[in-house]
C-alpha cells in the first residue's frame, strides 16, 4: 500500500476478487483459533496457503502495473501457478474451495 498512500476497505480479499481470484473462502481469520482447538490443522493450512497465493497473484499484477512484466507474462505465471495448485490439490486434497472459485481477470473493454 505504499506506506499507507492507498487505503481501500476490503484489502487482500477485494484485490484478489478484482483479479478474478477467490480471495477469502469459507474459512475466515477469526475461525483459526477454533479450528486449532478442534485439531483441524488441514483447514488452517489451506486458509494460510490460499492467502499466500492471493498475495502472489496481486504481486504479479503490481509487476505488470510497474512495467516489470507484460500481461502475457503474468498470464503465463498465473497459468503455471494454477497448474501447480491443481497438482497439489489432486495429491493432497487441498485448495478445493480455492480452485472452485479461481478465475481470471478480464479487461473491461
Amino acid at each position: 500500500t505504499n506506506f499507507g498512500a492507498i487505503r481501500l476497505a476490503g484489502g487482500l480479499d477485494l484485490f484478489s476478487k478484482i483479479l478474478g481470484k477467490p480471495g477469502k473462502t469459507s474459512t475466515k481469520g477469526e475461525m483459526v483459533q477454533e479450528l486449532y482447538d478442534a485439531g483441524d490443522r488441514f483447514r488452517i493450512d489451506d486458509y494460510c496457503l490460499s492467502d499466500a497465493l492471493d498475495t502472489y497473484f496481486i504481486f504479479l499484477r503490481v509487476q505488470v502495473l510497474m512495467g516489470h512484466i507484460t500481461l502475457l507474462r503474468e498470464k503465463e505465471l498465473v497459468d503455471a501457478a494454477k497448474a501447480k495448485i491443481e497438482e497439489h490439490s489432486a495429491r493432497e486434497g487441498t485448495f478445493k474451495d480455492y480452485l472452485a472459485a479461481f478465475g481470471y481477470w478480464t479487461s473491461p473493454e
